[in-house]
């Protein structure tokens, strides 16, 4: 499906109504679910890029910036990356209760999160990547 929903950007000619239908499901198969367009220019500053044609503007691709075009998993795995550094504060601790939270911490970060992130994400980052360059 991921596969799929990046042939518009294509010059091939699509019906309307295969183009209003590849718009609703983009959004949802690029695990676009947080409004990240308008959070990253207010929290970054960001360069105005324009889209590379009309198609790329019709499905919201209006940037080549990769933080901009990988919308909400860039902001996954800047959280993914962010939980190493929080699983060797917990296993350093002498706390009782931090046992739990390293447990769940190592069997999420080193088997789980990492190898799903990457499976499910790999195609927006690589398009990401290439629409950057």
């Amino acid at each position: 499906m991921q596969d799929l929903v990046y042939f518009p950007l294509s010059t091939v000619p699509f019906p309307a109504t295969t183009m209003l239908l590849y718009q609703q499901v983009i959004e949802i198969v690029v695990f676009d679910i947080l409004p990240t367009d308008d959070w990253y220019p207010v929290w970054f500053n960001l360069p105005t890029t324009e889209p590379f044609s009309p198609e790329f503007e019709r499905f919201k691709y209006e940037s080549t910036t990769f933080m901009e075009t990988s919308g909400s998993l860039w902001l996954f795995l800047v959280l993914l990356i962010l939980k190493y550094p929080l699983f060797w504060l917990v296993k350093n601790t002498k706390f009782h209760w931090c046992g739990r939270i390293e447990n769940s911490l190592r069997d999420e970060l080193f088997w789980a999160s990492p190898i799903d992130f990457m499976i499910t994400g790999y195609i927006e980052f690589v398009f990401a990547a290439l629409v950057n360059y």
